[in-house]
């Protein structure tokens, strides 16, 4: 790819403490349920028992599935390098030649209210090849701004 330019590093966790504190939520409601399901009990507290045993199992799924998911955010966001003749994203390496547009769109969340008005607007760097291939990088993660005109400077060169 030639010199490097610039790195950019993430400049958020990318979900690290999410993820450690649904795994640990997890794990901890996991081993509740399997305490208090074996424990066993009066016939009296039976339907009392099934329903904690119900609740505890709800939380070790939902808190199980957002430890995968922080997982799989936090695998997927890595440093940005810009390079002389092109850039590496987590999403893979791509030449200034084959890029067919690299812009900056606001991504507007409506609100469940009124589907006017938005309630969150993120901005996105898109950066599309020839091939179709996209590479998507968030403001929540990465300072957009700085990459797009650092990869604007370097294309002129």
């Amino acid at each position: 790819m030639g010199a490097t330019i610039e790195i950019f590093n993430p400049i958020s966790d990318g979900g690290f403490n999410t993820f450690i504190i649904s795994t640990v939520v997890s794990l901890v409601a996991l081993g509740i349920f399997v305490w208090h399901f074996k424990k066993g009990g009066s016939r009296e507290n039976y339907n009392m028992r099934m329903l904690i045993s119900m609740l505890l199992f709800f939380t070790f799924a939902i808190s199980g599935s957002t430890a995968v998911l922080s997982s799989m955010k936090y695998k997927k966001t890595s440093a940005v390098s810009i390079y002389e003749n092109g850039i590496e994203t987590t999403y893979g390496s791509v030449e200034f030649s084959d890029i067919k547009n690299a812009s900056i769109i606001a991504d507007k969340s409506p609100s469940y209210v009124n589907p006017n008005q938005s309630t969150r607007i993120t901005k996105l760097l898109i950066i599309e090849e020839n091939s179709g291939k996209t590479h998507v990088l968030s403001e929540e993660d990465y300072p957009i701004q700085n990459i797009l005109r650092t990869m604007k400077n370097a294309m002129k060169k």
